[in-house]
């Protein structure tokens, strides 16, 4: 039916054509069966866009997105409105685009805070597709510049005057201006001087007036705010500033020094300090040049067991203080090589070297887990470089730290070593005996032992009340207090000892105690104990001895196969 009514139309607009062109009625007979057969030429129509959004994420801008959902658009018209008015259009796209930005900088800019609506159609030769939905924004604002940081002020001499030298750091990159602002001691602040973008100082040529203090600060502006630097205080003196006093030095270990003084001055600047070179003069103007109020100094990067002298002064822009000296020693080398091992479940044996040709003591500090240092012995006997720490549990890991002492002067630590408690397979055949010069702690297959006196070194050879060593090897000792004579007896051995006689008897044989030198003799040490040549008595009754020079310890060994 429908197709009746085409023809029909079609046929009736083509005879009317005819008419109208004066055309003969009989012609128009013959043509119009051709005419009725014709189909309409269609225009291709646009499909208007969908799913327009806005959104402003960066300041300044707002982003528009949108589905194409035409296939042969020439591009697309961009239409923007403010509250209560009218669209016009603002931009346009190329075919297939689905994304536009509108900003602040662009042709037709908008404006931060400002909210704005958008619609958005295809066009192409034929005309324009429908409108899209409408999507509004708000165009998000930016905020204040970043402040100027680190503004120093400072008063300076020219041939003019004491002009102020203002310095700063730059953080921004949108501002519009700078200004200066001074505020004098009791007054408000006042503009000195505006400055263009990317300024990062400024000479203030303004006279002050001696002994005011003047407060510096730095605003920078932008389109959406303002932001200050940090205050600076200057003032120009009309006297010198007091001179430094109780001026002093300390080691703090092997490397540095600290430095401290009591400030006397209202007006200084600066404190300048200088080292005393080798030729008695010091630097200039100086190795330390430290802001006003500062009340000390640490040195470091200096060498071990070294005198040093260092002088101090208080400055400001036209004067100085007295001079004030000090000397300081820095302390002795840190110990060296140290090494930390498990003897047994419960005990570890540290040991270390020291370069230093100075009399020194030693403080042990430890830790285990996440525990701080804490110190758990100090060594007064110069000879010790071992010390076995009987103190700690078995299956846990400690980590100690050696420093040294001269007097009070203490050295930098050493570094830090760890080490585990560990049990060790023992010779039931075998008697094995470990001891330290200068320790009273012991030990017998393992097991922790007490002396009452510690063995010592004596003209180059090893003494020890050799009582706690026969007992382990199971010997018998007898002493006669009226001929100061000592006996150890040993299953077939007969050894004969006398104080302070460099001579013995071996089974009723007299021989030297020490051939090579025939000062080695017995002695009593309080709280009177024999003390005997460890390496005669020992390797006499069999023993092998072993000596470990780095960590000055003796091992004892006997071998018990009967």
């Amino acid at each position: 039916m429908k197709e009746k009514l085409r023809r029909k139309l079609l046929t009736t607009i083509g005879v009317l054509i005819i008419i109208f062109l004066g055309i003969d009625t009989a012609f128009a007979a013959q043509v119009t069966p051709i005419l009725t057969p014709i189909k309409p030429i269609l225009i291709n129509a646009l499909t208007a866009p969908s799913n327009l959004a806005a959104v402003s994420e960066t300041p300044g801008t707002i982003t528009l997105t949108w589905t194409d959902n035409s296939s042969s658009e020439n591009g697309f018209m961009i239409e923007r409105r403010m509250e209560n008015t009218t669209y016009v259009n603002v931009a346009f796209q190329s075919r297939n685009s689905t994304a536009f930005v509108d900003s602040e900088s662009g042709m037709y800019p908008i404006y931060p805070g400002e909210k704005y609506y958008y619609r958005v159609r295809a066009y192409n030769d034929t005309g324009e597709s429908a409108y899209s939905n409408e999507a509004s924004a708000v165009v998000k604002k930016s905020g204040p510049p970043s402040s100027p940081t680190n503004l120093k002020a400072e008063v300076t001499v020219s041939i003019s005057g004491h002009p102020v030298q203002l310095t700063w750091d730059d953080n921004s990159s949108d501002e519009t201006k700078f200004v200066v602002q001074r505020q004098k001691e009791g007054y408000g602040f006042e503009i000195v001087k505006e400055l263009p973008p990317n300024t990062t100082e400024y000479e203030d040529s303004s006279e002050l007036q001696e002994d005011v203090k003047y407060t510096y600060r730095v605003e920078v502006f932008n389109a959406y705010g303002s932001s200050y630097s940090n205050y600076s205080t200057v003032s120009k003196p009309s006297y010198a500033p007091g001179a430094p006093q109780g001026f002093n030095g300390i080691a703090l270990g092997s490397s540095s020094i600290k430095l401290f003084w009591i400030d006397t001055a209202d007006n200084e600047d600066e404190f300048w300090i200088s080292r005393k070179n080798g030729d008695g003069t010091y630097n200039s103007p100086a190795d330390y040049i430290l802001g006003p109020n500062v009340t000390e100094l640490i040195i470091t990067g200096l060498n071990p067991e070294t005198d040093y002298r260092y002088i101090i002064i208080s400055k400001n822009v036209g004067f100085s203080s007295g001079i004030s000296e000090t000397a300081a020693r820095t302390g002795p080398p840190a110990p060296v090589n140290p090494t930390a091992s498990g003897l047994s479940s419960n005990a570890i044996k540290l040991t270390w070297a020291n370069t230093s040709l100075n009399t020194l003591s030693y403080t042990i500090e430890r830790k285990n887990d996440n525990s701080n240092f804490t110190q758990i012995s100090y060594l007064t006997n110069p000879q010790e470089l071992a010390y076995t720490d009987s103190t700690v549990s078995s299956g846990k890991e400690y980590t100690y730290r050696i420093r040294a002492w001269n007097g009070l002067i203490p050295s930098d630590y050493s570094v830090e070593v760890t080490a585990t408690p560990q049990s060790t397979t023992v010779n039931p055949n075998q008697i094995q005996i470990k001891l330290n010069l200068g320790q009273t702690s012991y030990y017998v297959n393992e097991q922790l032992l007490q002396m009452d006196t510690a063995p010592i070194i004596r003209e180059g050879r090893t003494m020890l009340p050799i009582r706690y060593i026969t007992e382990a090897l199971g010997a018998e000792i007898e002493w006669e207090g009226a001929a100061r004579k000592v006996t150890i007896t040993m299953d077939d051995k007969v050894i004969e000892v006398w104080i302070d006689k460099n001579t013995a008897l071996i089974n009723g044989q007299e021989v030297k105690i020490d051939p090579a030198n025939p000062q080695v003799k017995p002695v009593i040490m309080p709280p009177g104990r024999a003390m005997l040549p460890l390496r005669f008595i020992t390797e006499n009754l069999g023993c092998q001895v072993e000596w470990d020079p780095l960590t000055q310890e003796a091992t004892i060994i006997f071998n018990n196969d009967k």
